[in-house]
């Protein structure tokens, strides 16, 4: 027979001799509160006892930043000002409030606001429908404040090791590409170079900021964050991996060949080119400038590639061009010869060979391809 599961009912935490409490004793009650807190309220009600708290504690120039920044406003946040709304006031969270949770929200807050151009509004009877670049960076301000509320957690735990994976958290949400990404570049941003000067220990503001850590707590507090932006890329690369490739379109020979620049015929040697459609994926190529009478030999194990007006894929050792005295002699050779007489026609050329680079130009014919 199966158990009968006995429900406990939760009541918020009170201590009726709260005043006569020294700092260090309602730190210390207060420490387990949070948990509470949890059980009783959803997040959207906490977050709402802290905006409470604000609207007593902050200027009121500042509260639509602070409220732009709401994905960075965690349960223990609201569990803290849920507890000083209700007079449990303690110095030291108040400051905490109020010297990092607020700063570092409005700062964010502003940076939503921008990026919403919330200060050029629509004209009067439009309905403003946001972008795809706005979507993603609302959905992601409310992963990083879950995100949030685990660092917070960690930090309340006195740095002791967590359970919790960012990897498994994403993959469980089905977190897209381009949030992950700006996930990865919040925390790279926003917490990584703080955290290392921090460690660093160079900083007097950081030390101060930081006191109610240890210096191993400080390291282990650097290595958490350094292990969420490690999970976040590692869960990204795995989005990259499933990605189709993206197909190439297939392009025509003739599209190929479009941009090459060549000379169709010139009558003082009698010549007239081949078209350039035939060089592409061919072995072998004969090519004479006619304004410097250089003789171009191309020669290719896989087939010619043509990008512009430029040959590639060709064997740089067997390449080359030579200067010829007397074109009318060679260049019938090289339109009508056998293939053993091509092989040995540039040994017969009394001149030096020079390197090729592949680019082809107005003044160039091409005289035959194999």
């Amino acid at each position: 027979m199966a158990k009968k599961r006995i429900r406990v009912r939760l009541e918020e935490p009170s201590v009726s001799d709260w005043g006569k409490l020294t700092e260090d004793e309602r730190i210390a009650a207060m420490q387990g509160w949070p948990q509470v807190y949890r059980e009783l309220h959803s997040k959207v009600q906490l977050r709402k006892f802290f905006y409470e708290w604000a609207e007593k504690n902050v200027d009121k120039k500042s509260m639509p930043a602070l409220r732009a920044g709401a994905p960075l406003i965690s349960y223990l946040h609201g569990s803290y000002a849920r507890a000083i709304n209700e007079g449990y006031v303690t110095e030291y969270y108040q400051d905490h409030l109020l010297n990092k949770v607020v700063p570092e929200t409005i700062e964010y807050g502003k940076k939503v606001l921008a990026e919403k151009q919330i200060t050029n509004p629509q004209p009067t009877g439009d309905v403003y429908k946001p972008s795809i670049q706005e979507r993603v960076a609302e959905q992601t301000r409310w992963i990083i404040g879950e995100v949030e509320g685990e660092i917070d957690e960690f930090l309340e735990n006195k740095c002791k090791k967590s359970k919790f994976d960012l990897y498994k958290f994403l993959q469980k949400r089905d977190v897209k590409g381009p949030h992950t990404r700006k996930i990865v570049d919040f925390y790279q941003t926003h917490y990584l170079p703080e955290l290392k000067e921090l460690v660093a220990g160079k900083d007097d503001e950081l030390n101060e900021a930081y006191e109610f850590l240890s210096t191993s707590q400080k390291r282990k507090y650097l290595d958490f964050v350094r292990k969420l932006i490690d999970d976040a890329e590692a869960w990204g690369n795995v989005l990259k991996s499933k990605r189709k490739p993206r197909k190439t379109k297939s392009r025509s020979v003739h599209q190929k060949v479009s941009k090459v620049k060549y000379k169709e015929r010139d009558d003082d040697y009698k010549i007239v080119s081949v078209s350039p459609e035939n060089l592409v994926d061919a072995t072998q190529a004969w090519i004479f400038n006619t304004k410097d009478r250089f003789l171009y030999k191309y020669v290719s194990e896989s087939g010619f590639v043509i990008k512009g007006t430029t040959l590639y894929e060709y064997n740089e050792e067997e390449s080359y061009k030579k200067k010829i005295r007397k074109p009318d002699v060679i260049l019938p050779d090289v339109q009508n010869g056998g293939k053993v007489k091509l092989r040995k026609l540039m040994d017969t050329i009394n001149a030096k060979k020079t390197k090729v680079t592949g680019r082809i130009n107005k003044d160039m014919i091409i005289l035959r391809v194999i």
